[in-house]
């Protein structure tokens, strides 16, 4: 799985250099990160914008073009899920725009 990450990473880097997509790939894992409930611990990135109605949700509008773009991602690494996927895209962006290293 380490392999997959790294590659999946290396793909992401060239995407957001190439398409600046960088702050959007940050929002929609913000977003996705965002149903976490602190009260019980539930939920948190779990993808479920995949599907509607999270991803008609209009708090979401504009996020269906990032989800498009990783999944050429998706494609040449599937055993990496989505929620991790798009996390993994924030961090890379994050790192890629010269942001600091996040563990």
């Amino acid at each position: 799985l380490n392999a997959s990450v790294h590659l999946a990473a290396r793909m992401i880097r060239r995407l957001v250099e190439e398409s600046l997509a960088g702050p959007t790939l940050i929002r929609l894992a913000w977003h996705d990160a965002g149903t976490y409930n602190k009260t019980d611990g539930m939920y948190g990135p779990r993808a479920s914008m995949r599907f509607s109605p999270e991803a008609d949700n209009p708090s979401n509008n504009g996020l269906d073009g990032a989800r498009r773009m990783l999944e050429a991602v998706k494609a040449e690494v599937p055993e990496l899920g989505y929620a991790d996927l798009w996390q993994l895209a924030a961090v890379v962006s994050v790192r890629s725009m010269g942001g600091p290293m996040l563990p």
